[in-house]
């Protein structure tokens, strides 16, 4: 059987099963990426297994990506706060020596 031919089937069963169906979509998704395996010479290999495990990898990189944002805010967050109470605390201080000033 020629590559052709098998292109041929391969496009019989996508049109067969059509857009309602479970594969016909994934299989017309899919088509150029067989045609071009099947032109070079390389044996189509199965990339369901193959994508997912890439999915999850990406999942668990935007996991830890996310959690490395988060500790960092929550540092700067810590920071914000410091200085923030430090500037009341020298509010509140310039405010006493103010008051004590004019008390005298």
């Amino acid at each position: 059987m020629t590559k052709q031919q098998e292109l041929k089937i391969l496009d019989k069963a996508i049109a067969e099963l059509g857009a309602q169906s479970y594969l016909g979509p994934w299989l017309a998704e899919v088509r150029a990426e067989v045609e071009r395996e099947i032109t070079s010479d390389c044996m189509p290999t199965p990339t369901l297994r193959e994508t997912r495990e890439q999915c999850n990898r990406l999942v668990e990189q935007q996991e830890q990506a996310r959690q490395t944002a988060d500790a960092r805010a929550e540092v700067r967050i810590e920071l914000a706060k410091a200085k923030y109470r430090n500037i009341l605390d020298q509010a509140a201080s310039s405010l006493r020596d103010a008051l004590r000033r004019l008390t005298e």
